[in-house]
């Protein structure tokens, strides 16, 4: 019942405008502003299978490297769909669902399987960590630098979207 009413559509990169402005304005602000501290925080609230969260992992990490930063960075991805979670933390994709990365994100950031499928590789995934939890009811994760949930307000009405951001704040 659950994989029939939750919604989980997702993609790596998904509205490529919106991962530019992440890229080009909010990324670089980030780190920026966490240059007293060890490590840039992101939470991804409603990450489904974690494309999303793996896609603003790369985004992080190319900074990271482009600057040669040394600071870290962790992202937290959360849903209350535990099938949806197995597969992000599993970090395995069809590889048509990676047709939109560049061919050197695909080769950087992924490995082959198989014939038809890629996984991220470990030394992403280690930066990820993926829980099940509930944003109305369980508590939020703190001291978050972004907190990025493309995928889940747009599901929720008013007066829950209202609460959830009380939260986030």
């Amino acid at each position: 019942l659950s994989d029939d009413l939750l919604i989980g559509v997702t993609d790596f990169f998904r509205d490529k405008e919106a991962f530019k402005v992440l890229e080009k304005e909010i990324i670089p602000t980030l780190f920026k502003r966490q240059e007293d501290k060890s490590e840039v925080r992101v939470w991804v609230p409603g990450c489904a299978t974690g494309e999303e969260a793996y896609s603003l992992a790369i985004l992080l990490d190319e900074y990271r490297r482009r600057e040669d930063l040394l600071m870290s960075f962790r992202v937290f991805g959360s849903d209350i769909h535990r099938q949806a979670l197995n597969r992000a933390n599993l970090g395995v994709y069809p590889k048509d669902k990676l047709k939109g990365l560049s061919p050197k994100r695909l080769v950087d950031y992924f490995e082959v399987v198989d014939e038809k499928h890629y996984r991220v590789k470990a030394s992403l995934r280690q930066r990820l960590l993926f829980a099940p939890q509930d944003v109305t009811s369980n508590p939020p994760f703190t001291k978050m630098d972004l907190i990025s949930c493309r995928n889940l307000l747009i599901y929720l009405l008013p007066q829950t979207q209202t609460k959830v951001l009380s939260l986030f704040h």
